[in-house]
């Protein structure tokens, strides 16, 4: 996984961040997949409270690139 640097947040401008692991039962589904998958992480901004980020820990493990469930860029850009 690529690592992600923020610098500001979006909302107040802070610049100081949480990063907490999330435990809820949310799960999130690709359009036309049948395979879910949960969110890790979350970072929050000290200053505002804001989520800055959401993330899964191994996204080249939970989104297939060939095969059933596979992620593409349409998904992604709503073409």
């Amino acid at each position: 996984m690529k690592e992600v640097k923020l610098e500001k947040c979006p909302y107040c401008g802070g610049t100081e961040f949480v990063t907490c692991r999330v435990k809820t039962y949310g799960s999130l589904w690709l359009e036309g997949s049948r395979r879910a998958t949960v969110l890790d992480h979350a970072v929050i901004c000290r200053g505002c409270g804001s989520l800055v980020r959401a993330y899964i820990e191994s996204p080249e493990t939970q989104f297939a690139k060939s095969g059933q469930g596979d992620v593409s860029e349409k998904t992604f850009n709503n073409k």
